[in-house]
């Protein structure tokens, strides 16, 4: 029970995380864009099909992590992949 009472301030305490993260990310200012690279046909039709499904699995673990353990870190953790593969698929910007 003692656990329970706390999972409010874990999750309060991974989105803290995520966000000075992000905020590091932010600070690093990178003004040269990268050299554009050739992009292989099957990695970014892969990241074409999987990436909606792990669109859903991230939202599905942040309202299962309402009721059961896990969350806002989980789901973050599975849309940064998403976001990976369709970088290195040449889909994002």
């Amino acid at each position: 029970a003692v656990l329970l009472n706390y999972r409010a301030y874990d999750t309060l305490l991974e989105i803290a995380v995520l966000m000075l993260a992000l905020l590091g990310i932010l600070a690093l200012d990178i003004d040269a864009p990268p050299a554009p690279r050739a992009v292989e046909a099957m990695l970014s039709l892969l990241a074409r099909l999987v990436v909606p499904v792990m669109a859903v699995m991230a939202i599905y673990l942040l309202w299962a992590g309402a009721h059961r353990p896990g969350g806002a870190f989980q789901a973050t953790a599975v849309l940064a992949a998403g976001a990976v593969m369709l970088h290195l698929g040449g889909l994002l910007g």
